[in-house]
């Protein structure tokens, strides 16, 4: 399963949000702060994210395995996007050592073929022995950032405790930008 770390560029800035959304700055009393609003934002971001099958803002992905020696080329498909920052590991006893290029291959279909795996055993244990390691992500484009804005600002105008009577689920809107994103970017 693999691993991704926090976003290192996130699509849209609590300061984007305050322009956006007319909220003061945090100098005012009772303004939202900064991290605050940036849990707005990451949340409508991942939202984004899972309804688009897109990662924005570069992240750094772990992705173990157990390796099936038995198979005759044993694939590994990447659960994301990866650039060309692929790297193979397998497990030598406790540590992990980077198995040599010319040994695996990035597939066109985005996945790793181990093309020898002499160099390492297979795991009778079900303990993972084999590691890949990549980054991913895109650029959130005008009309990714405007549907996080307009989501996290949702978010933001809808935090209070509220009841089953008056609560809002995700506003249509925020559905319809990412059937928009979804349909523009295509399949994957």
């Amino acid at each position: 399963m693999a691993t991704l770390t926090p976003a290192t560029d996130q699509a849209v800035t609590a300061s984007e949000l305050r322009i956006h959304s007319r909220i003061p700055a945090s100098t005012v009393p009772g303004a939202p702060t900064d991290s605050e609003l940036n849990g707005y934002l990451l949340t409508a971001q991942r939202y984004f994210e899972l309804s688009t099958d897109r990662v924005f803002g570069t992240r750094s992905v772990v992705d173990e395995r157990v390796l099936d020696v038995d198979k005759a080329d044993p694939v590994f498909v990447c659960e994301y996007f990866p650039d060309e920052t692929v790297a193979v590991y397998y497990k030598s006893g406790a540590s992990w050592v980077a198995l040599d290029s010319t040994k695996w291959k990035l597939l066109p279909n985005q996945s790793v073929m181990v093309t020898d795996s002499g160099d390492f055993t297979e795991s009778t244990d079900g303990t993972r022995n084999l590691r890949m390691t990549y980054t991913t992500g895109t650029t959130a484009d005008d009309l990714a950032k405007n549907a996080i804005r307009c989501l996290a600002a949702h978010y933001y105008e809808n935090r209070e405790s509220t009841s089953n009577i008056d609560i809002k689920t995700v506003p249509q809107s925020a559905e319809a930008a990412a059937q928009l994103m979804r349909e523009y970017w295509g399949p994957r």
